[in-house]
């Protein structure tokens, strides 16, 4: 995984919308971490023609805590229900090698 974690994108591959909070998330492949861009669904939805110019209101990085195998070289995120509670699942392609330190 890389190590670069302040930037915002690291080959940005998949996105989902969080069905509570509308906010996007995005899947950074190279560093096995997540972008979340909080009010971007306000953003998407803004009407220009009437003067309104709103912007993102903050951007945050997730990292899981042993994201070498549980988002290690993400493809794809999902949420569940609302009425689930709106969990993450994420789906890899990765060989679950940990980081180069274990052998496939």
């Amino acid at each position: 995984a890389g190590s670069n974690f302040l930037a915002p994108f690291a080959s940005p591959r998949a996105l989902a919308f969080h069905p509570t909070s509308g906010d996007l998330w995005v899947a950074n492949q190279d560093t096995d971490a997540l972008t979340v861009l909080r009010g971007i669904s306000a953003y998407a939805n803004a009407d220009s023609a009437v003067g309104k110019n709103p912007r993102v209101e903050a951007s945050t990085h997730r990292l899981d805590r042993a994201r070498y195998h549980y988002m290690d070289k993400m493809a794809a995120l999902a949420f569940g229900s609302d009425a689930a509670g709106a969990p993450l699942v994420t789906c890899q392609e990765s060989e679950n090698d940990y980081d180069g330190s274990k052998a496939p």
